[in-house]
């Protein structure tokens, strides 16, 4: 699952993954996001999940996604421009779930080799 309200980065991100063979849902928004997820039969494998948003910005996201016993185990990898260092490691340690954080501009190789490894469900670990 790809949560990025950019509509440019959140199109090129989805045609780059699927191109690679996954199959990739989008929310242009954190609610549109949680909202897509409680609707879904069976849970993604991974959220490629982006900070700055409107409604449901990143961080409420992964405090609800926390809440919720059935989706609190989904690796999110998040992806933004911003970076707060104390934020990140306190939002690093949510729940049980490896959140791992790339900095836009992304870096595609190393955002594939996250999507690859966090995508297998008997991968775990630290980024």
């Amino acid at each position: 699952m790809l949560v990025e309200d950019d509509a440019n980065i959140r199109d090129a991100l989805g045609q780059l993954l699927r191109v690679e063979g996954y199959s990739v849902l989008a929310a242009s928004n954190g609610r549109e996001g949680l909202d897509l997820l409680a609707r879904l039969p069976e849970r993604p494998s991974l959220i490629l999940l982006d900070l700055m948003m409107p409604h449901v910005d990143g961080w409420e996201f992964l405090e609800l996604l926390g809440r919720n016993r059935t989706m609190a185990g989904i690796p999110v990898i998040v992806v933004s421009a911003y970076i707060n260092r104390a934020k990140l490691l306190s939002a690093a340690t949510l729940g049980e779930k490896p959140i791992c954080f790339l900095k836009k501009p992304l870096d595609f190789k190393r955002l594939l080799e996250m999507v690859r490894r966090y995508s297998q469900p008997d991968q775990a670990g630290a980024c």
